[in-house]
């Protein structure tokens, strides 16, 4: 076999190799994005924060476009920072203090007066709960804090604290051990929103909205508030969906929020209440509030608080509030308008928007106990016996 022979199937290898080359570099970047999207995906049928796992067996390079559109999709309507509502609103949020235990319930006067909580906290997201803690007695003065007065805190920790009295007197004292720690809780609601010409139609035909376009939507939808020492509660007296007048954009239309007191502390100081309307709508006003809101950007939020806010898809409103002390609740009436309820609609028969609410406080905790400082024993002489009778 000469040379020639071997030009042949050398070109042919040659040609092979190139091929393989060309079919890895066309497929390898679709595979690659669809393994990112797939990781990333948000399924908006589903529960909000279950992410859908990782299946080689549904292989499909084109698919990487819907599930980018499905994410988009789920911000503009506020899914993806709801789901990240949702996932806080299963976790035990904020400080948790043990009941205060002292290591004896009696103490001889003079002696050291100790007594001790641990802490269990969990953080909203990145966001660290900086907080004080003191110690008092009924009868005297402050007790000593170990390791620190001051907390910081952030994911999940636990803390031991110990509090000391060197001098008390003697009798029954109260001692009270208080954390005041700052938080921040969040909510949001989903609101559907159909036009008034619509229902007007329905009711004179005697359908049922939900049973004509929403068989699967609820008719009623609470309101999802993070986990914490409050409730973020919003809501309206209307039923669902809200009528948009396709014909008086100037409309306004009304939702409550609540900050109601949940665990056996209260709200020291409510510091600010930011409300998050969908691309849309505008907060023209807010009963309760000291002021006009104020627009600000995702970025002036609080860390922990952001996580899915879009400025492209919510108008951000700082909404100006007296800071006071809260043991039960406050209500609140948020307005709003719809910027163009026709485009807002399009031909679809109904839309869902979710509104978002943040608040940030300081919230006190207080835990009791009871000790006994003893006091000293009276040693009394024995008495002199009685003069002996001169006789």
């Amino acid at each position: 076999m000469d040379g020639s022979d071997q030009h042949p199937a050398n070109t042919q290898k040659i040609i092979a190799i190139l091929l393989i080359i060309v079919l890895l570099g066309v497929t390898l970047p679709w595979l690659g994005l669809w393994i990112y999207a797939n990781m990333q995906q948000i399924n908006v049928a589903a529960p909000l924060e279950q992410i859908r796992v990782f299946d080689w067996s549904k292989l499909n390079p084109f698919n990487w476009w819907d599930i980018f559109y499905e994410k988009q999709m789920a911000i503009a309507t506020g899914d993806y920072m709801s789901a990240n509502i949702d996932e806080n609103a299963k976790k035990q949020l904020g400080v948790r203090a043990a009941p205060v235990k002292s290591i004896s319930p009696t103490y001889d006067l003079g002696e050291d007066v100790v007594v001790f909580t641990t802490l269990n906290s969990e953080s909203l997201g990145k966001q660290e709960i900086n907080g004080q803690i003191a110690c008092t007695s009924s009868k005297g003065p402050s007790g000593e804090i170990t390791p620190s007065s001051s907390i910081s805190l952030i994911g999940k920790q636990t803390q031991s604290v110990d509090c000391t009295f060197h001098e008390l007197e003697s009798g029954a004292h109260i001692i009270t051990m208080t954390i005041d720690f700052d938080f921040s809780t969040l909510s949001y609601l989903p609101v559907l929103f159909a036009s008034d010409e619509l229902l007007r139609e329905l009711a004179r035909n005697e359908k049922d909205f939900f049973a004509t376009y929403a068989p699967g939507q609820a008719r009623q939808p609470v309101a999802i508030s993070t986990e914490g020492p409050i409730v973020l509660g919003m809501g309206g007296e209307q039923q669902q969906p809200l009528a948009l007048h396709i014909d008086k954009p100037e409309e306004t239309y009304i939702l409550g929020l609540t900050v109601q007191n949940k665990w056996d502390g209260y709200v020291k100081e409510l510091k600010s209440l930011t409300v998050l309307a969908p691309r849309g709508f505008t907060l023209k006003s807010v009963t309760g509030s000291t002021g006009a809101p104020k627009r600000i950007s995702c970025a002036q939020l609080k860390e922990g608080t952001s996580p899915g806010c879009d400025d492209e898809n919510f108008a951000i409103y700082q909404v100006p509030i007296k800071a006071e002390k809260i043991t039960t609740f406050k209500n609140y009436r948020t307005y709003f308008s719809a910027d163009n309820p026709a485009q807002m609609l399009g031909s679809a028969p109904y839309v869902s928007r979710r509104f978002i609410a943040i608040t940030d406080y300081t919230y006190e905790i207080e835990k009791k106990t009871t000790i006994t400082v003893k006091a000293p024993e009276l040693r009394t002489e024995p008495a002199p016996p009685p003069p002996s009778q001169l006789s």
